[in-house]
């Protein structure tokens, strides 16, 4: 079967980095919604990287569900209201 280069790229990364934690970063503080759009992206990529395929379609990354885990780490971050 033949695999797309984002596939290759998704087995490269796990083969590199075997756990997620070796790729979390402590959430840094933004102070604009771009940059904070850009944090949830990275970590919608983290999720897609080493989910169950199952679950999330890894296929299309713009359909990866903001889950509650990631809104915290997203929020601890955010600039005070």
């Amino acid at each position: 079967m033949a695999c797309s280069l984002w596939i290759r790229n998704l087995h490269a990364v796990r083969a590199r980095y075997p756990f997620k934690e070796y790729l979390m970063s402590a959430p840094r503080e933004r102070n604009t919604a771009e940059e904070g759009i850009q944090c949830l992206r990275e970590l919608a990529m983290l999720e897609i990287m080493y989910c169950d395929p199952d679950y999330f379609d890894i296929l299309v990354p713009e359909k990866i569900v903001c889950t509650r885990p990631m809104w915290d780490k997203e929020m601890k971050g955010a600039p005070p209201p």
